[in-house]
């Protein structure tokens, strides 16, 4: 998180939640690259609530503008996790049609 003093523990915990989430996806079907591509998109997205959740948990000691920042952050996700939900459910409408 923001203020973690190992980032690199929260780097290695990150990336183990991304593998897990491909791998279940893959076990429902999907192709290796399409997984990859969907668990990424989705940690992007958790990536940058993490980093706001912590930063307003801690209110007192940040500034407005650098919770406001972790806000616009989070916003600008929304592509990734925009792309995470197209990829998901362009192959449900698939195996409907």
């Amino acid at each position: 998180m923001i203020d973690d003093p190992n980032p690199s523990m929260e780097f290695d915990r990150f990336e183990d939640i991304r593998r897990v989430l491909a791998d279940v996806l893959m076990a429902k079907g999907h192709e290796l690259l399409e997984a990859e591509k969907i668990a990424l998109y989705v940690m992007e997205g958790l990536r940058d609530s993490s980093k706001l959740m912590t930063l307003l948990a801690n209110d007192n000691s940040h500034t407005h503008e650098e919770i406001l920042l972790a806000l616009h952050e989070l916003l600008n996700t929304t592509q990734a996790l925009n792309k995470a939900r197209d990829l998901l459910l362009g192959d449900e409408a698939k195996d409907e049609g």
